[in-house]
Order: C-alpha cells, then sequence, then structure tokens
C-alpha cells in the first residue's frame, strides 16, 4: 500500500523546480536589462549642431524625421544607429545629409540595438509616399541590420551605406548601390571579417577609407572603449561621411 507521504513530496520537488526555472529566468531578464541600461549617450552638442541646418526636424513613431526645409524630396535615406548608441548621436550627420535635398529618417531601435528590428526601415519609407527612392544605411551593428534590410527590400530601396559595417548575408547580386566607410584609427571593427565579407557585396562597391577617423567619430557620442585615437576632429570625419553618402544618393 502506498504511502501518504509520496504525493506531497512530488508536489514539493515540482515547486522547488519551479521556483528554480522563475529565478533563472529573473536573473536572465535583470542581466539584460543591465547590459542594454549601460550605452552611449550622444553628446550635449549633438542636437545643437543638428539645428544648425536648414532641416525640419521631427519626432515622429519609432524613428526622428528630418527633411530640408522648403523641399519634396523623391529620394530619401533611411539610418539605423551603432549598436548601444543613443539614435541622436546620429543627428548631425543626418542633418548634413538632409540639407542637401533628401528626405532623411533616423530610426530609435529598440534598447538601442537595431538586430532587434531590422525592418525598421519599413515605416519612415511607408509614411512617405512621394520618395520612391531610398537608401538605407547604418553603423557598425546598425550596418549589419541595414544590409540585411536591404537584402529582403523592394525596388524602391537601391542603396546602401555601411560606416565601418559589413554585411551578413549574400548581397553580390542585388544589384545595390553601396559605399563602405571604414577610418584607418578604427580598432573596434573586426577587420578580417570585414575584408572577408567583402565577397558578399556588389562587385562595384565603392569603398572609401577617413585617414585619421576611428569608429566613435561616426557618430557623436565621445570616446569608445577599444577604439583608436583619431588624428582628425569628429566634424572633418563627419563631412567626409556625409559627402561619401551624397555621392551614393546623388548616383541613385
Amino acid at each position: 500500500m502506498p504511502t501518504t507521504t509520496a504525493a506531497p513530496k512530488k508536489h514539493k520537488k515540482r515547486f522547488i523546480v519551479l521556483w528554480v526555472v522563475v529565478g533563472l529566468l529573473a536573473a536572465l531578464i535583470a542581466a539584460f536589462l543591465i547590459y542594454t541600461g549601460i550605452y552611449y549617450h550622444a553628446d550635449a552638442d549633438a542636437q545643437r549642431l543638428a539645428a544648425g541646418y536648414d532641416v525640419q526636424i521631427e519626432q515622429r513613431d519609432g524613428y526622428i524625421a528630418l527633411t530640408p526645409t522648403g523641399a519634396a524630396p523623391t529620394t530619401g535615406y533611411v539610418f539605423y544607429p551603432g549598436g548601444k548608441v543613443a539614435a541622436e548621436a546620429y543627428l548631425p550627420y543626418l542633418a548634413e545629409v538632409a540639407e542637401q535635398g533628401y528626405t532623411c529618417a533616423l530610426l530609435q531601435p529598440p534598447f538601442h540595438l537595431a538586430i532587434f528590428d531590422t525592418g525598421a526601415a519599413a515605416g519612415p519609407i511607408a509614411d512617405n509616399p512621394g520618395v520612391t527612392t531610398w537608401a538605407v544605411g547604418g553603423h557598425s551593428l546598425g550596418g549589419v541590420a541595414a544590409a540585411s534590410y536591404a537584402g529582403k527590400a523592394g525596388p524602391a530601396v537601391r542603396g546602401l551605406v555601411l560606416l565601418a559595417a559589413y554585411p551578413n548575408t549574400d548581397l553580390s547580386q542585388s544589384g545595390l548601390q553601396v559605399a563602405s566607410i571604414t577610418a584607418t584609427q578604427d580598432t573596434v571593427l573586426n577587420w578580417d571579417t570585414y575584408e572577408a565579407s567583402k565577397t558578399l557585396l556588389p562587385p562595384n562597391t565603392v569603398y572609401i577609407s577617413i585617414a585619421g577617423g576611428n569608429h566613435g567619430q561616426f557618430g557623436l557620442y565621445g570616446p569608445q572603449s577599444g577604439d583608436g585615437a583619431a588624428s582628425i576632429s569628429a566634424a572633418e570625419q563627419r563631412a567626409q561621411v556625409a559627402e561619401a553618402t551624397l555621392q551614393l544618393l546623388a548616383g541613385l
């Protein structure tokens, strides 16, 4: 005849297992929130510099819209920020591009990680039906997200700008116009992987190296851990990146 203590012991064991699982999940969630809660903030000057351009800057659902004052552009550019970097750090760069006659959208990904929403560019593209030609771009991990989106997007997306970034999908036969921009003092970028990934890009990809630039100065968020020391100013690097971006947009 079975003992009367068997059932209570079984329930107690299940209760302990349940609490162990709950505890592990809570620890994982806490670790994730701590990890994503530590990120690079935009420099205090970022918004002030962006405001100096002749563009309208508006907060939209999930992105910041930048449009040239008094213009109705037909070409646009959507940008994915670098991983764990506040989107606002790229406002001066996008404002410089927008002022030259382009609709720009600076995405604000969840947890400051673009990989959580690689399809986010679809939002601003849908919001601007008058813009018929698009390019997408991104910095570092944001460039990976941009490349992923570009590889799946429709014919309206014709260009890709990679800032210290490389694709994780084969775009060699995509027909995209691509500009791959790096900086000589960048010690954050995995250069071996970058070189190996060139086979994933179209053969007509334009490669641009910014002498004296580093990884962090693709945005405006201060020094980045593990980065090299730049020998040019952030403003000079930003101007070169904007010029290369404008050349690509003009050719779409």
